[in-house]
């Protein structure tokens, strides 16, 4: 349902960037205009039709690039202050933690092979161990990273 919606507000936004197109060139051709402003500037998509400046290489964002994520609702009546349900908000606690680790830990590694780091296999294989804080196994992987740069010295 929401990728739907995602399409409906891509196609209003192409649409705009058509008038806006239109309005600042009423007397060149539909290509030059199809030429000049779309193509594939986001170079990690098959998208050709990306809305964007070709000499800057700035480019508007589309909607259905972005994935959908549901969210788990609250049971009923529940609060985080009655002590009954004191194990049913850890649970939901450490599973958003966890989760924020994993995607914490997925960012990491894309910083890591743009700088040029080979072996990032060491850094997902930490965030495994340590869901409690997304922050805690920032210290830790470098700690393997050390130990293992002296194994191999």
């Amino acid at each position: 349902m929401s990728s739907r919606e995602f399409s409906k507000l891509d196609y209003y936004l192409y649409t705009r960037q058509r008038r806006y197109v239109n309005w600042t060139h009423p007397k060149k051709s539909l290509r030059w205009k199809q030429r000049r402003y779309w193509g594939k500037l986001n170079l990690r998509r098959n998208d050709n039709w990306v809305f964007g400046d070709k000499k800057t290489g700035a480019y508007m964002l589309k909607f259905s690039w972005f994935n959908i994520s549901r969210h788990v609702l609250v049971k009923g009546r529940s609060s985080p202050d009655d002590p009954q349900l004191r194990d049913y908000w850890g649970k939901r606690r450490w599973n958003k933690q966890r989760t924020e680790a994993e995607q914490f830990n997925r960012i990491q590694q894309k910083a890591a092979q743009k700088q040029g780091y080979r072996d990032t296999s060491v850094l997902y294989v930490e965030s495994q161990y340590s869901t409690t804080n997304p922050y805690t196994y920032i210290t830790s992987s470098l700690d393997v990273l050390e130990a293992k740069m002296k194994s191999q010295t």
